[in-house]
C-alpha cells in the first residue's frame, strides 16, 4: 500500500510538473506510468521517464527530479545546464557514455533523435530490415573509444540521427557541455521507430 502511494505520488508530481511546463492539463497521471533511471554523473538527480498511455504512439516526457526541482527536457540542453548547476557533475570515464547517450537522446528535432549506437541492439527498427541490409547495419557499427585529456573528453563512436547512421567524434567539455564533430555519413534510409516526445 506505502509503495502504491508513494507512486502515485511521483505520477502526480511528474504530470504536474508536464503541465506547468506546457502550460495546460496535456497530462493526467491517472492514465501515465514511469521509468525511472539512475544517473551516476549525478549525486542527487534521477531521469523519470513519464508515460502518456492515453496517446497512441506513446507519448513520452523526460524529467529531471532530485527531490526538491522537477526538470522537463524540453528538446535543448536548457535544463541540463540547471541541473549542471544544481547538482554537481562528476563525469568519469566509466560514466561519460551513459551522460552522453541519456543527454543526446533528449535534445531532439521534431520526430527525431540522436542516439549513440554501440551495438545493432541500440537501433529500434520500425520494421525489421532484409537480412543483407541488418548484417550491413551492423558490420559498420564500430565499438566506442573513449579517451580523457585536458579537461575534455572525447568519444569516437557512431551516431545515429533520424534514419542516418553516422561516425564522429563526440567532445564533453567537464560542465557537460557536448559538441559533435568530423560527422561521417555511413548508411542512410534505416527504418528506425520513433516514439512520440513532447
Amino acid at each position: 500500500m506505502k509503495t502504491d502511494l508513494i507512486t502515485k505520488q511521483m505520477l502526480e508530481k511528474l504530470a504536474s510538473t508536464v503541465n506547468e511546463a506546457k502550460g495546460s492539463a496535456v497530462v493526467n497521471a491517472k492514465q501515465c506510468t514511469f521509468i525511472v533511471t539512475e544517473l551516476a554523473f549525478y549525486s542527487s538527480f534521477k531521469l523519470y521517464t513519464l508515460i502518456d498511455s492515453s496517446y497512441t504512439p506513446l507519448i513520452q516526457y523526460s524529467i529531471l527530479y532530485n527531490g526538491n526541482n522537477a526538470l522537463l527536457l524540453d528538446g535543448t540542453f536548457r535544463n541540463w545546464y540547471y541541473a549542471n548547476q544544481v547538482d554537481t557533475l562528476s563525469l568519469s570515464l566509466s560514466n561519460i557514455l551513459q551522460y552522453v547517450r541519456i543527454v543526446l537522446n533528449s535534445i531532439h528535432a521534431q520526430f527525431s533523435s540522436t542516439n549513440i549506437v554501440t551495438s545493432i541492439d541500440d537501433i529500434d527498427f520500425y520494421q525489421m530490415p532484409s537480412m543483407e541490409t541488418l548484417h550491413q547495419i551492423e558490420s559498420s557499427i564500430k565499438p566506442p573509444v573513449i579517451s580523457h585529456k585536458n579537461n575534455e573528453f572525447t568519444i569516437l563512436s557512431c551516431l545515429i540521427e533520424g534514419a542516418i547512421l553516422y561516425d564522429c567524434l563526440i567532445s564533453v567539455k567537464l560542465n557537460g557541455e557536448i559538441s559533435i564533430t568530423d560527422k561521417n555519413l555511413i548508411l542512410t534510409g534505416i527504418p528506425v521507430a520513433e516514439l512520440a516526445w513532447d
